[in-house]
């Protein structure tokens, strides 16, 4: 078979998703148990695309439905690329045919009314072929079957003998089909059927007391559950054989992812540490990648099934319904009486780093303190002993200073004695009032009169005393 693409099936796809809307509802059979009378309830099977029923019988129902059924295993064989597919779910009637046609034989019955519609092949011609004992134009696997059957019941009288063989035939041209397809669904979906099968014997068995050896005969192998598993098992213990498989697994770790979510979320609301969302988000999908890879390992040898998916989603949806606000409750509980315990814990801790830190202000401040006191110190030295400096200039000159600065006043004339307005001689800041100004006792030159000293002089000896 060639390789299929997804986009093979692009069209058959959006055709039965079209059907699905004309499916028989919960609400459509509530409204036809409701119904006034058969016209009514009729008028409802006829919206779901059933066609038309004149009137509501069990025979007349029975056809509609068979009908039906065979119509859309039609149209879904023609519109897919592999004919397979479909006979994955068609064979079950035709094995349900051939177990009718055994068991009406042996007994001389009429069996056409209790044959199915929607099988691989037409169950009139099937009836004809079998009763003329000429099946050269069916599949080996179930040609084989049907005779291997006939030949149980006639040596052993056991219709569930001949059943069995037509079971496990059935069951293993499914998988053969399924592996042929290429599909990991179909493969999944055939495991489970058979999981199913196996269920039903085992409790049929319990209710009937038979022991291990009868379960061992009637247990059908490929199933998720192994056959050993299930005749070794009580009663009792027949729902933890079940629980413990691939789906059961699924589901349990949906339950531990949702637990898993909020144990992060507790602490991403009591624990204040930078960049923690995102540590805790980036480990939470490591954790759940490895979880989803190594159950898909163990369960179904590393194939991710639609279905275990499903399983596992639902598991999560269980846990947020059911169990996430009780643990939401307890996460923070605990979270709280951990950090009440660790704060108790640490309180000496906390109380030395206190003090460490009062102890580093104190000692800061101080130093500060200790700088600006010297800085002061330094600043008033220099003053005091730049005022020292100044004062001996001051009081300690010879008379040669003296002089000097005589001199000095009068060779510039702008001398100390111009700052309180006192300028020389001729000047135009001459003092008229004071001697030796303009108009003055002074001589001409500058000079002083007789008897009276300079200004300058004068001011020099003012500042000295």
């Amino acid at each position: 078979m060639s390789q299929k693409r997804d986009t093979d099936y692009l069209a058959v796809s959006t055709r039965i998703h079209a059907m699905e809307n004309r499916m028989l509802t919960r609400e459509r059979m509530e409204r036809m148990i409701d119904a006034k009378d058969s016209g009514e309830a009729a008028k409802v099977l006829s919206e779901c695309g059933y066609g038309e029923l004149t009137q509501l019988t069990s025979a007349a129902l029975e056809e509609l439905l068979a009908d039906a059924r065979r119509n859309t295993f039609r149209d879904m064989a023609d519109s897919v690329p592999d004919r397979r597919l479909v006979e994955v779910f068609q064979l079950k009637y035709d094995y349900h045919n051939a177990k009718v046609l055994i068991k009406a034989q042996a007994m001389g019955l009429d069996e056409a009314r209790l044959l199915s519609q929607g099988g691989r092949y037409d169950p009139q011609r099937l009836r004809e072929d079998f009763l003329r004992d000429d099946l050269r134009d069916w599949g080996e696997v179930f040609r084989q079957a049907v005779l291997r059957a006939r030949e149980v019941l006639s040596a052993t009288g056991d219709p569930q003998q001949a059943d069995l063989v037509l079971d496990r035939a059935c069951f293993q041209e499914m998988e053969s089909l399924a592996r042929a397809c290429g599909s990991a669904f179909l493969q999944g979906y055939v495991r489970l059927s058979v999981d199913a099968a196996n269920l039903r014997a085992a409790v049929r068995a319990a209710r009937m007391g038979k022991g291990s050896e009868f379960l061992n005969q009637i247990l059908l192998p490929g199933g998720n559950v192994s056959e050993r598993a299930l005749a070794g098992a009580r009663p009792e213990e027949l729902a933890e054989r079940f629980r413990s498989g691939p789906l059961a697994q699924a589901a349990a770790l949906g339950l531990a992812v949702g637990l898993l979510y909020d144990l992060f979320r507790v602490l991403r609301v009591r624990v204040a540490l930078p960049l923690l969302g995102a540590v805790l988000d980036l480990s939470f999908w490591i954790i759940v990648t490895v979880a989803l890879f190594v159950w898909s390992q163990q369960a179904w040898r590393g194939e991710i099934r639609l279905y275990g998916i499903f399983f596992l989603f639902g598991g999560g949806v269980l846990y947020f319904w059911l169990i996430s606000t009780w643990m939401l409750k307890i996460g923070y509980f605990l979270a709280d009486a951990a950090a009440l315990v660790w704060r108790i814990l640490t309180l000496p801790l906390a109380a030395a780093g206190k003090l460490q830190k009062k102890t580093k202000k104190f000692a800061k401040n101080s130093f500060h303190f200790a700088q600006e006191w010297f800085r002061i110190n330094q600043i008033t030295e220099e003053l005091d002993a730049a005022a020292r400096r100044r004062e001996r200039r001051e009081t300690g000159g010879s008379a040669h200073a003296v002089q000097a600065s005589r001199s000095f006043d009068q060779g510039r004339g702008d001398g100390p004695a111009d700052l309180h307005g006192h300028g020389p001689a001729g000047s135009p800041w001459a003092d008229p009032d004071h001697p030796g100004g303009a108009g003055g006792a002074e001589s001409a030159g500058g000079r002083p009169a007789a008897g009276k000293p300079a200004a300058g002089q004068r001011h020099r000896k003012q500042r000295r005393s």
